[in-house]
């Protein structure tokens, strides 16, 4: 708490007249990370281009890039850490929303039974979840992130 104070300018005790523990304050820092992840998303899927590079863009400015950015903050990986304390509904509903914005971009690339636009948008959430713990460097976090659109991509093509 006393690094955090010190970051924000604030004495100890002054922090703790807005958050009660640590918990808090990464609960609020993840909810603007969160909304700014879904406003930067929906900003990029509706940029002009194919289907699949406003995808790549959208994950890799609005997911991607954002995480990079925590990642190199002085506690950023105790921060990313953290996300498995976060409430299951908090988690759902980033999901739910980043879905929200993908499945139509797959659907206007053909996305149809049994690839609805949804399944494929909830493939490429699981993709994610799994990638960020197994690759740490973010330009190979970028070319799996290609990789697997490219196989959705494929896959709609067939």
């Amino acid at each position: 708490m006393d690094d955090i104070a010190r970051e924000a300018g604030m004495s100890r005790p002054a922090l703790y007249q807005f958050f009660r523990n640590k918990q808090d304050i990464y609960e609020a820092g993840a909810t603007a990370m969160r909304e700014k992840s879904i406003a930067l998303l929906g900003e990029v899927l509706s940029r002009p281009g194919s289907p699949r590079d406003r995808i790549f863009a959208g994950m890799g400015e609005g997911v991607l890039d954002l995480m990079a950015e925590m990642e190199a903050t002085p506690h950023g990986a105790e921060l990313i850490s953290m996300s498995a304390g976060m409430p299951p509904e908090w988690m759902a509903d980033w999901r739910k929303r980043k879905q929200a914005l993908l499945g139509p971009v797959y659907e206007l690339a053909g996305a149809k039974e049994p690839f609805t636009g949804a399944v494929l948008a909830e493939q490429l959430s699981d993709f994610l979840e799994g990638m960020k713990t197994r690759i740490a460097d973010p330009s190979e976090r970028r070319a799996a992130l290609a990789r697997f659109i490219d196989l959705q991509f494929a896959a709609l093509a067939r």
